[in-house]
């Protein structure tokens, strides 16, 4: 049976046309042939006879295409681009309108093209609407364009993400208030990119301006004394909702936190000094990539050695890889020379947030406060004993917390290992990644997985990079041996085949028997390798061996040049040999706590005498007395020069000094007994 509807033209038997006025279950209302005012009703029965024998033919008129404009074109192309994909999905079985099927569509949607994910899709109830209306007109394209012709300009996905990019970079890099001067970099930087991809342009330095306005009234807001902790938690996450990234390792951020807690040495058995962390989070899946642990204060070499444990994964924290872009604060872990150094090596960008403005880093800060919360707080501890413990009971708190009491110091609080305590936090990092992040929506390691599937970027780890860690100099200048050997920090180095080369090349005649000038570039973190550099005599151009430690080359992990010569390395990652089964809650096991030992501290004060010695002295009571007194009053812990007044004279023997003078100071203990 053919469908139709009111207003529809047929033609008829005769040649003449008539249209539907109205038409019901029971009968349909035609109107007069060949514009007659005439009126005929039929049986519905028999209208739907006359429809199969073609007795009446429906009128086809071609209408005019419409003539759209570039705005109708591009709304109905961005339309299509679901429509196409839902008319697939109906095709395979699933239902049209349901919310199974809407996000199934997304998936499907974001899989084939991956730069959707830049803005923000249509509602479900939208995309019903459309679809309902493209069914009906026969899937004709040209009825999803838009009504309006001409309206402002809609930003496209490829420039929203640069626009994105641009001020959440420019917004945690600096403290000037001049939007135009934003703007000119904004636009310099949409020509450099238009050069390969001819769809990016620059938005209106309003649209600019209004974008970078509103992350900064955020961070205005925080910057205001007296705002409770709950306002700033909302703002905090105001600010992070307005700092969009579109794939893993687009912007990582990395910080410093001071834990008010001590450890106890593995080897010594003492307690260590107050630890600190170092952390790197990816900001686009909320995956913690790199964690150090220090017990000194900040310094230039935890800040590099955290750059190291970006670029490394273990069994349990598998994410890994070079970041886009590095968000930093101006702390002197941070801002360096050796860090400068590093990056350019490693070809990362790198955004100094100014001093003393969290909200620049939103996203670790937030990771801090989650880590005091569920791991120093509420991560549950066990003993091969059964004694357990909710949280640390050697962690005090933040200083700056009213609730942290300062009755004990840190050192006698101590009770966990470092081992113990890289693992424990080793396993907390992993339940942490496999859990919900309700703020952001997803789990941390399936977004990472999903990232690494829609937007591929070439993997990195540390053996491709390790050469690019070597920065560091003991000294200008080394002497390359004949046998292809160089010595650096008491180890020896050795590549014969490449060095002897390299020496054969620099050896030239106006050296004579001196060995010719090396520079030496090293990991501190890393002593398995080197890369010696010497300057052709020729050409003036460096040369670049790479030359392995003869005594650990072999060493299946980095070993640092402090643990080498007997020393303490000045920080610790915290990958694990053993992996950690996901248990879905925040608990680990230790073999037990450590107990240390109290010791009584030393006596202050003079010394009194004892029981015995003044038995041994023969004093009366009144004599113990004054010679007490005589001690106190005179802060001494001898008793000899105190009682000669009080001893009787004929047990006192007098002793001449060699000058003649006497010593009153003297007697014979001998002659009291």
């Amino acid at each position: 049976m053919m469908g139709y509807q009111r207003g529809q033209e047929f033609l008829n038997e005769f040649g003449g046309i008539e249209s539907i006025l109205f038409f019901d279950d029971d009968s349909v209302l035609l109107s007069g042939d060949s514009g007659e005012k005439v009126k005929r009703l039929i049986k519905k029965q028999k209208f739907d006879k006359y429809l199969e024998e073609q007795k009446f033919i429906p009128n086809c008129v071609e209408k005019p295409k419409l003539d759209l404009t570039k705005y109708q074109e591009r709304t109905r192309d961005e339309r299509l681009l679901y429509l196409r994909a839902l008319k697939e999905l109906v095709s395979e079985g699933f239902k049209a309108t349901v919310s199974s099927t809407y996000d199934e569509l997304i998936i499907r949607i974001e899989r084939l093209h991956p730069h959707t994910q830049a803005t923000t899709h249509p509602k479900r109830t939208t995309l019903c609407k459309q679809w309902r209306v493209w069914c009906k007109s026969d899937f004709n394209d040209d009825v999803l364009a838009c009504k309006r012709r001409v309206v402002r300009t809609r930003i496209n996905s490829a420039s929203e993400a640069l626009l994105n990019h641009h001020i959440s970079t420019v917004y945690s890099d600096s403290n000037s208030t001049y939007k135009g001067a934003f703007y000119r970099d904004y636009c310099e930087l949409v020509k450099e990119h238009a050069l390969t991809n001819s769809d990016i342009y620059a938005v209106s330095e309003r649209t600019y301006s209004r974008r970078l306005g509103a992350i900064r009234e955020q961070d205005r807001i925080l910057n205001i004394k007296g705002l409770t902790q709950a306002e700033r938690n909302q703002r905090l996450l105001t600010l992070k909702r307005k700092i969009k990234t579109y794939f893993a390792l687009q912007r990582v951020e990395c910080d410093r936190v001071c834990i008010n807690m001590c450890l106890i040495d593995d080897e010594t058995g003492l307690p260590t000094h107050p630890i600190s962390l170092y952390a790197a989070i990816d900001v686009n899946t909320r995956c913690i990539i790199g964690v150090v642990l220090s017990f000194n204060a900040e310094n230039k070499e935890d800040g590099f050695n955290l750059i190291r444990q970006i670029y490394m994964n273990d069994e349990n924290l598998t994410m890994h890889g070079k970041p886009l872009s590095l968000i930093m604060d101006n702390g002197s872990g941070f801002n360096n020379e050796l860090m400068h150094k590093t990056c350019e090596e490693l070809g990362v960008s790198v955004v100094y947030a100014p001093s003393n403005q969290p909200a620049k880093k939103p996203f670790i800060e937030s990771f801090f406060k989650t880590l005091r919360a569920d791991f120093f707080r509420g991560f549950k501890v066990e003993d091969n004993h059964g004694k357990v413990t909710i949280g640390f009971n050697s962690y005090k708190g933040k200083r700056t917390d009213k609730n942290t009491v300062g009755t004990e110091s840190l050192q006698k609080l101590a009770d966990i290992k470092v081992s113990d305590f890289k693992r424990l936090l080793n396993e907390f990092l992993s339940e942490y990644s496999h859990k919900l992040h309700r703020e952001a929506g997803h789990v941390p390691i399936e977004a990472w997985v999903k990232s690494k599937q829609v937007t591929p970027y070439p993997e990195f780890n540390y053996a491709s990079v390790k050469s690019a860690f070597h920065v560091c100099r003991d000294k200008p200048i080394h002497k390359l041996q004949p046998l292809g050997k160089v010595h650096l920090l008491k180890q020896t180095f050795s590549n014969p085949s490449e060095l002897k080369s390299l020496h054969n090349t620099l050896k030239v005649d106006a050296l004579g028997d001196e060995n010719p000038d090396v520079s030496v570039f090293y990991d501190p973190f890393d002593a398995r390798h080197v890369t010696v550099q010497g300057v052709d005599p020729l050409t003036g151009e460096f040369i670049r061996v790479s030359a392995y430690n003869v005594g650990c080359y072999d060493h299946p992990t980095p070993i640092s040049f402090d643990e080498l010569n007997g020393y303490k390395p000045k920080s610790e990652g915290i990958y694990q040999n053993i992996k950690h089964e996901i248990s879905g809650h925040y608990k680990g096991k230790i073999g037990s706590f450590f107990k240390q030992k109290r010791r009584k501290p030393p006596a202050r004060g003079p010394k009194a005498p004892s029981f015995d010695e003044n038995n041994a002295l023969l004093l009366t009571a009144q004599e113990r007395i004054a010679v007490s007194h005589n001690i106190d009053s005179k802060g001494t812990t001898s008793i000899r020069p105190n009682i000669e007044c009080l001893e009787p004279e004929a047990n006192k023997k007098v002793k001449k000094k060699s000058n003649g003078s006497v010593a009153k100071d003297s007697y014979d203990k001998d002659q009291l007994w």
